[in-house]
């Protein structure tokens, strides 16, 4: 198992993302878990389970099989392919770990359970905030270890806080408070073998800005706020949706030309006009917004990661300008590598 992890990237399951994580280096897969949610595709397959042979080649290829990876397979509601898929990622020795939630059904916690015995990984539980507040919490989680039969040591634990957004009523400190009283209320917490706040508090949409602007990464310092005041407790790790908004919805537009760039507390946007509009440059908009960047003194340098050496080149017009599935790859991997190095850098003597 991957003990030193330290941070769980939860990735909706698209090119962009898939070539985010085939371009980090491979020390880093090492500190990372990421959680990736499959996402059913609308085209008709050929022979039925070819989108599950697609998923697992897609996973092989980008992750590899050194390190395990958490695969979040409960947002398909028509059927339960748990168990078809592990089976196929069991065939390439990748390491998967499935990931369940107290919502889910009976036939699909026995399918985990299946799993995490036939593999020996255990499973990640996922749970909402809204899940830990509901009376009987505690007995749905009982029931469901019961189903898993798996112990707390066994199990890694995601509360998932979702999208977040500060108000003057409810800053970060108050968020926190209100963050660590969930924790209190998770049964066994110092038991489980790890456990993860995650959050995102990047928008639905970057309509609101136009030329550059940031937005605060707040669930940065909502966690490392519960983290330090728990840490006598136990360790809470970090997770997050990497620059993406937490509700995933299928917007097929494809908008503005827009660089997410992650920094220490906020992403810088650089944002330039629609590309389906010829009048504004297309894609050839990336050229310049890259060029912006890599003159702004909060941009980390080409050898920083692969989505910082993408930027240097295409504004240097040595690659092309792409399209938004490879921007999204872009900030996806430079985000990944940037939270890495933070948590790197907090742990340091």
């Amino acid at each position: 198992m991957n003990a030193q992890f330290r941070y769980t990237p939860i990735l909706r399951w698209k090119r962009g993302e898939q070539q985010a994580l085939q371009n980090l280096p491979v020390g880093d897969k090492h500190f990372a878990r990421p959680m990736i949610e499959f996402l059913p595709g609308s085209e008709e397959e050929d022979e039925p389970g070819a989108s599950y042979d697609k998923f697992v080649k897609q996973i092989d290829k980008s992750w590899g099989k050194e390190s395990p990876i958490c695969v979040e397979l409960g947002l398909d509601e028509d059927n339960n392919p748990v168990e078809a898929v592990f089976e196929r990622l069991r065939a390439l020795e990748l390491l998967g770990i499935p990931v369940t939630g107290v919502a889910r059904d009976e036939s699909f916690q026995r399918a985990v359970a299946a799993v995490a015995k036939a593999d020996g990984r255990g499973a990640l539980i996922r749970i909402t905030p809204d899940e830990i507040a509901e009376v009987g919490f505690a007995d749905d989680m009982s029931s469901l270890m019961k189903l898993l039969a798996l112990d707390p040591g066994e199990v890694d634990v995601v509360v998932d806080a979702g999208f977040i957004q500060v108000t003057p009523q409810s800053n970060v400190t108050s968020q926190s408070f209100t963050m660590m009283g969930f924790l209190a209320n998770l049964p066994h917490f110092a038991q489980w073998r790890t456990v993860t706040y995650a959050a995102s508090a990047f928008p639905e949409n970057l309509a609101s800005i136009t030329g550059e602007d940031t937005i605060p990464r707040i669930e940065w310092n909502v966690w490392k706020n519960v983290a330090a005041r728990l840490a006598a407790t136990r360790e809470v790790l970090f997770g997050d949706y990497t620059a993406a908004h937490a509700i995933y919805s299928h917007v097929p537009y494809a908008g503005a030309a827009n660089i997410r760039y992650t920094l220490d507390d906020a992403w810088l946007i650089k944002r330039g006009r629609k590309v389906t509009g010829p009048q504004y440059g297309g894609f050839g908009q990336y050229v310049k917004l890259s060029q912006s960047l890599i003159a702004d003194p909060r941009y980390c340098g080409a050898d920083f990661s692969w989505g910082d050496r993408y930027i240097h080149e295409c504004a240097n017009g040595e690659v092309g300008t792409g399209n938004m599935t490879t921007w999204r790859s872009v900030g996806t991997n430079h985000h990944i590598r940037y939270v890495l190095k933070q948590l790197a850098s907090l742990s340091a003597p």
